[in-house]
């Protein structure tokens, strides 16, 4: 056979997450091409009426209808799918598993095929605000991360703080991806969707996850403590999106709050270096959130924009050591506009200096140099 025709090695890269929108798996995605692997992203679709794309950054879709959509029958379905595909699919050659509502489908399938596998862990998932609400869920959550953290060969998560976390409970070690984004070239960038008036402080809250004691209500609300030049932009989607709405109506807010949507990465990066600062008040509600690096200050400093942080340890120490914004001394409307207001001082004071520091922390922070080490010990650990 002609080694230049021979086909690539397969990898699979599956989330429950929206794969079209996730940059922490398209990352993953991305790492396994350059390393010569054909990779497709398996997850969930979610819109039943739209016809996805075939191909995202030059990998493969897999978006499956699911039947059932809500809570444990929809792991279920979800996991048990996957787990036939896997052993229907004996061509794989690496899995990534990506956080814990993957991984019992992932390692039953590993134990059988013996393919790479390899857990990608975005957070803390038993200790997820969703399920503060839900003590039989957290039980059963819990008992899994017992049962599959110890027994998977290969263990990536996001944060120090996290990785501690795993050593302490399960003796496992860990080792740390951060979620962020690669080097970005301002020049190359689309025209923002939205018109922005340049007299206006535009504030952006991005997230794929606009969810609960994520600080998207404190951020409405400060706004009632700030200047009317302050506006608030909230790119992306979650299940407190329809009662923010609510809050905007009743607070008289439309005029000043601004809903995107989910965009695609180049055009909210677009717009969000147009923007005046980026928020992140993720609450310390529970473990999940306490442990947290959102890896929207990442994309807020590589658009090379200031950030307001909540006090919780990964992002404000991110913020101090590079001195690229305010970590705000609660998450509650009056200390977000009161972090907002010391931070318009601060650029007031040195423009330059602040201009100068995010320029160097978005050299410092990019995917190039965080990828590096990563990808020698995955060539080490995939041959």
């Amino acid at each position: 056979m002609n080694p230049g025709k021979m086909s690539k090695r397969k990898a699979l890269v599956c989330a429950v997450s929206s794969v079209l929108y996730d940059q922490r798996v398209q990352r993953m995605g991305g790492l396994l091409t350059r390393m010569g692997y054909e990779v497709t992203l398996y997850g969930r679709k979610f819109r039943l009426r739209e016809a996805p794309p075939s191909h995202v950054e030059g990998m493969a879709l897999r978006l499956v209808r699911h039947v059932f959509n809500r809570e444990a029958v929809f792991y279920a379905e979800y996991n048990l799918r996957l787990f036939f595909h896997l052993l229907i699919r004996s061509d794989y050659a690496v899995v990534v598993s990506n956080d814990l509502d993957t991984l019992p489908a992932c390692y039953l399938a590993w134990r059988w095929r013996r393919f790479k596998l390899i857990f990608d862990s975005h957070e803390l998932f038993s200790e997820a605000a969703e399920l503060s609400d839900n003590r039989l869920a957290r039980r059963v959550w819990r008992a899994l991360e017992r049962w599959l953290l110890p027994r998977v060969p290969v263990g990536l998560t996001v944060s120090e703080s996290i990785r501690a976390e795993y050593r302490r409970r399960y003796g496992v070690d860990f080792h740390v991806l951060r979620n962020i984004p690669p080097r970005l070239d301002l020049s190359s960038l689309p025209l923002p969707t939205l018109n922005l008036d340049p007299s206006v402080h535009y504030l952006i809250l991005q997230g794929t996850g606009i969810n609960r004691d994520r600080g998207a209500e404190e951020a409405v609300e400060a706004l009632v403590h700030l200047p009317e030049n302050f506006h608030l932009i909230v790119a992306g989607d979650g299940d407190v999106m329809e009662a923010l709405i609510q809050r905007v109506r009743s607070r008289h807010l439309g005029q000043r709050v601004h809903f995107t949507g989910r965009l695609p990465y180049r055009q909210l990066m677009a717009l969000t270096t147009r923007c005046w600062a980026g928020l992140s008040l993720d609450k310390p509600t529970c473990l999940n959130y306490l442990y947290s690096l959102p890896n929207k200050i990442f994309d807020y400093i590589q658009a090379r924009i200031p950030v307001v942080v909540s006090p919780i340890p990964e992002p404000a120490k991110i913020v101090l050591e590079h001195g690229v914004g305010v970590v705000a001394r609660a998450v509650t409307p009056e200390a977000v506009a009161e972090a907002v207001m010391a931070l318009e001082k601060a650029l007031a004071r040195d423009a330059v200096g602040w201009k100068q520091r995010l320029d160097a922390a978005a050299r410092a922070l990019c995917r190039e140099n965080e990828e590096a080490s990563l990808l020698n010990f995955l060539r080490d650990y995939l041959g």
